[in-house]
């Protein structure tokens, strides 16, 4: 079995094109940051201190996740129900770069993570991927971009979203990547990083098409 990491700051595009090099492979295609925004949501529902580690512990043994993946498609089921189309929210990208700084709460992520990577040809990606949830992946990438060019990026897909999402700026979106960046790149468990052995790939000039295009080729030998 073959796994294909792609790490790298928010915004930098490893959702569409981690989704693209999985069809084009014919790999399975897995968002982490998805585990990390259902704690979020299951925590949202009745908020508490996160600093009390018993109670923290006791939430975290409560939750009932379940990824299915289908056509290609991740979905995140919690009790049953499919919640997959809540946890896309500006709110989430908050709760969850919050969340994910505690010990307890990576280690039930990472071990969720884990658990369906193995056994199966997989494209994943995330924020410490290639570092610490696959250290031994055969491939390894960093996908990178500047805060402008990512911010512009994000203010695209919130404008084709529409609703609410077309309605927050483009300030505001540079000043949460910078946020988000921060917390990622200093909180002191698992923080983002190059992974060792990964390639470093920056997009501000590549299309989507010549990045995957890239991935794709290398893994492939070419």
């Amino acid at each position: 079995m073959t796994s294909i990491t792609i790490d790298g700051p928010a915004g930098a595009g490893k959702t569409t094109v981690a989704k693209a090099l999985s069809e084009k492979l014919g790999y399975i295609y897995f968002n982490t940051g998805a585990v990390y925004r259902s704690i979020a949501y299951c925590y949202l529902v009745n908020p508490f201190d996160l600093t009390k580690t018993i109670k923290l512990k006791k939430f975290l043994s409560q939750i009932n996740l379940k990824i299915i993946n289908k056509n290609n498609v991740q979905f995140i089921w919690l009790d049953n129900i499919d919640i997959t189309q809540k946890l896309s929210t500006p709110e989430m990208d908050y709760w969850s770069s919050k969340i994910s700084q505690y010990k307890e709460v990576r280690e039930f992520a990472v071990s969720l993570q884990r658990n369906f990577a193995y056994h199966q040809n997989i494209v994943i990606e995330g924020r410490d991927i290639g570092s610490n949830v696959l250290p031994n992946a055969k491939f390894k990438f960093y996908l990178t971009a500047s805060v402008d060019v990512r911010a512009k990026r994000r203010r695209k897909q919130y404008l084709e979203q529409g609703g609410e999402y077309a309605l927050i700026s483009y300030e505001k979106i540079l000043q949460d990547i910078i946020e988000r960046d921060k917390t990622d790149t200093e909180r002191a468990i698992s923080p983002l990083i190059v992974p060792k052995g990964a390639i470093i790939i920056n997009s501000d000039r590549l299309t989507i098409l010549e990045v995957v295009n890239n991935m794709f080729n290398i893994c492939k030998g070419g």
